[in-house]
């Protein structure tokens, strides 16, 4: 753990000199999938870290929201929209992979559903591991994310005005730690019934109630430090996933992963465009809050790129919920 850990800081600080846009994520897995290829030992990260980078996410952005304002960020057009970009994307991924891909139909449907890899886990608690080709097109779904946010905060103007960065007191580092333990404690008891990141859930509900309620014993701000550290455990824990894809199977898994990430990235762009002409947001906000990506990892994405981050969570938090339940309504069993 600790040998994966210092290549993951270690590829993250040298990514962040080098001025790489979104450096903490892409030097974490450069660092990790470098010390996957000089040494042997089985590579793994603390125990907790996805607890940590979920709270840390659905704290940041719950502490943005305005429970008041809250019908602004989702309405039924977004609704609909978010919908059957959903739809779209998870049906014409299945078929490639079913008919071009000869994939089976249980694998073809978890590696079609777009950027939820830790619901797929859940449905599949029963068994070690999903099948390889399955995460490695997750894992290459997400690389490829990630990348097209770095593109985008190199090259496109962002015009978001960022909140001035406030001095982390003491007060709010007490009103930090117990709006944690208690979400904390409410994810904890939402993962006996197997909901899939509960505590970017939780995290985001408790920041947005205490806010609402204006309790000043849970007025918190969060570092920008703890931001940077759950990007860093996030691109570590991307690369662990690749570790155990052999070398033998790298380019048959990789075509596949990539076509269905295309078809699925090129979903998001025809309905992201389609309803920026429709309802009153901005084709690149609707693009990050409908794509196929994890739930951290575009709330980071959001985060970095300031393109109101409450409401790409928000349709991310819905998108995850719906995604979380559907290899049960496509009738998906076990293998």
């Amino acid at each position: 753990m600790l040998f994966t850990m210092l290549f993951a800081f270690s590829g993250a600080v040298v990514a962040t000199y080098l001025h790489i846009p979104m450096g903490e994520i892409f030097g974490s897995m450069v660092g990790v999938l470098l010390a996957n290829k000089v040494s042997s030992r089985r590579l793994c990260i603390p125990r907790f870290s996805l607890i940590f980078i979920q709270l840390a996410l659905g704290l940041s952005v719950g502490n943005l929201m305005d429970v008041n304002q809250f019908s602004d960020y989702i309405n039924w057009q977004v609704a609909s929209g978010l919908m059957l970009c959903m739809a779209l994307q998870v049906w014409f991924g299945y078929l490639w992979l079913s008919k071009v891909g000869q994939w089976t139909k249980s694998d073809s449907l978890l590696a079609s559903v777009p950027g939820a890899m830790a619901a797929i886990l859940v449905v599949l608690k029963d068994q070690d591991t999903p099948s390889p080709k399955v995460i490695f097109a997750h894992s290459t779904r997400l690389v490829v994310l990630i990348m097209i946010s770095g593109i985008l905060a190199s090259y496109l103007d962002i015009s978001v005005v960022k909140e001035s960065v406030e001095v982390v007191s003491v007060g709010s580092m007490t009103g930090l730690l117990l709006v944690s333990i208690i979400a904390t404690a409410v994810g904890f008891l939402l993962t006996k019934v197997g909901l899939a990141a509960p505590y970017i859930i939780t995290g985001l509900a408790t920041a947005m109630l205490s806010n609402y309620w204006s309790i000043d014993l849970l007025y918190y701000t969060v570092p920008d430090l703890l931001i940077s550290v759950s990007s860093v455990l996030l691109g570590a824990l991307i690369a662990t996933n690749l570790q155990h894809i052999q070398r033998s199977e790298v380019l048959a898994y990789l075509r596949s992963g990539l076509a269905v990430t295309m078809i699925s990235i090129s979903v998001t762009v025809m309905m992201a465009f389609m309803y920026s002409l429709m309802v009153e947001q901005s084709f690149l906000v609707l693009l990050i809050s409908w794509a196929p990506g994890s739930l951290e990892t575009m709330a980071i994405t959001a985060l970095y790129l300031g393109l109101e981050p409450a409401f790409v969570m928000v349709n991310h938090v819905i998108r995850l919920t719906v995604l979380q339940m559907l290899p049960s309504m496509m009738g998906f069993k076990k293998s």
